[in-house]
């Protein structure tokens, strides 16, 4: 897991998350947790106020994670699906 602030569709204070499980790992709520400690972390620890979410269609346990931890889909950039979320306080539902 990691997040990085070079992407042209962030704006200032925004990072895009990003993150692989591997096979035999999967399907165990490792990603969701990942998220919510990067999350606050985001809040806790530096400038950043939004975290994103670039997930292709397909993904579908990608698709889950992004709805169980509360991200909002906001369109669509080059065909995956965009979605972002407040690193600030309590998570938007």
């Amino acid at each position: 897991m990691d997040y990085d602030t070079d992407r042209e569709w962030l704006h200032a204070g925004e990072v895009n998350i990003g993150y692989n499980v591997f096979a035999p790992h999967r399907g165990k709520g490792y990603v969701s947790r990942a998220v919510e400690l990067l999350i606050r972390y985001l809040d806790e620890s530096t400038a950043f106020h939004t975290a994103t979410l670039l997930i292709d269609p397909s993904n579908v346990a990608s698709l889950a994670v992004a709805a169980r931890s509360g991200f909002i889909p906001t369109g669509d950039i080059d065909g995956s699906r965009y979605f972002k979320r407040s690193a600030r306080g309590e998570r938007r539902r």
